[in-house]
């Protein structure tokens, strides 16, 4: 009943003004409660892609946001954080992380704390917070162990880099220091 008198027929409307209002003024406007609200956006989100026209129509500020706070700020955002919604997530993180290489951006800028995690917790770990488990993946997992072994080379070698540096400094010195006697 709901349905029919607030969406059947304006379904393309009510998806522009969410995407150029937001969900909080339309809700309004319709003057819904949260049980209605919830009706009307779940019939528009699985029947209308809803909340993938919504990414798709804001790419840049979902990329970004993904990139800077990973997947579950996204889903936060976008109101879709219950399990019912992992279809429609998988097909928005697709969109995200694989097609916009999002997942590549997110590890590079968060390195630290996924070595810290594949470390500590091991990749089985580190691969499902990434939410890159699954064959789907594979191809995308290998690039973040790539990412993750670079950063971890690059770490050993600045590391050693500097150890010799300091040694070298120390023994040019050590060998230019002038020695004088105690009188």
């Amino acid at each position: 009943m709901l349905i029919e008198s607030f969406a059947r027929g304006r379904e393309t409307v009510l998806i522009t003004r969410y995407i150029d209002d937001g969900p909080t003024a339309l809700r309004e406007e319709l003057g819904l409660e949260e049980d209605g609200w919830r009706v009307l956006f779940d019939y528009l989100t699985f029947k209308h892609a809803l909340v993938y026209k919504c990414v798709t129509s804001s790419r840049d500020f979902f990329i970004e946001s993904y990139i800077k706070h990973g997947s579950t700020h996204v889903r936060e955002i976008l109101d879709i954080v219950e399990d019912k919604y992992d279809d429609v997530w998988q097909m928005i993180f697709d969109f995200l992380a694989i097609a916009n290489k999002g997942l590549e951006y997110h590890v590079i800028e968060h390195r630290e704390r996924y070595m810290t995690a594949f470390k500590v917790r091991g990749g089985d770990f580190a691969r499902k917070v990434l939410g890159i488990w699954g064959d789907k993946y594979d191809e995308h997992w290998g690039k973040v162990l790539n990412l993750l072994l670079h950063a971890v080379c690059d770490d050993h070698f600045d590391e050693q880099h500097y150890d010799n540096g300091v040694r070298l400094f120390t023994s040019i010195a050590n060998v230019n220091r002038v020695r004088r006697g105690l009188v």
